[in-house]
């Protein structure tokens, strides 16, 4: 008499869920099956912009665009608070009338220092600001009245 005896051996194997893109978490959930879950490479920062690059996998963090369009506000973005902070447009040049236009930002037009006496000399100091100088009306002849 012979006996024989049989084994069978079962061998279970997962199934590879990669779905080729460097951006996803692959994985297979029995009963479910592959779940490919996008990475969001949130670096929890609000001021910048996550994305994943799809060619290589990397997360990428680019900062968030925060400009207002108003050339004369400073345009930030700090521990998720914008902030659009006014910019001094002072040169501190006291013959210059400073101003910002949103368009085109600070402007520095020239004052005029004419007080309308043509017995000054009007001139400005970036200092000080305008200057009027009396004119010397004498001719040093003693039968002459002079005025100005």
């Amino acid at each position: 008499t012979s006996t024989s005896t049989s084994t069978t051996t079962s061998t279970s194997t997962t199934p590879s869920c990669d779905d080729g893109n460097p951006c996803t978490f692959d994985s297979f959930i029995p009963g479910t099956g592959c779940v490919n879950t996008p990475n969001p490479c949130d670096d929890g920062n609000i001021c910048t912009f996550d994305f994943c690059n799809n060619a290589n996998g990397q997360c990428l963090h680019t900062p968030t665009v925060v400009s207002d369009g108003n050339q004369c506000t400073l345009d930030t973005c700090s521990a998720g608070v914008v902030s659009h902070i006014p910019i001094s447009c002072d040169d501190n040049d006291a013959c210059t009338d400073d101003g910002c236009l949103p368009a085109s930002g600070c402007s520095h037009t020239q004052i005029s220092c004419n007080d309308g006496n043509a017995c000054t000399v009007d001139t400005c100091l970036p200092a000080s600001g305008c200057k009027h100088t009396p004119i010397t009306c004498n001719d040093n002849n003693p039968c002459t009245d002079d005025s100005c």
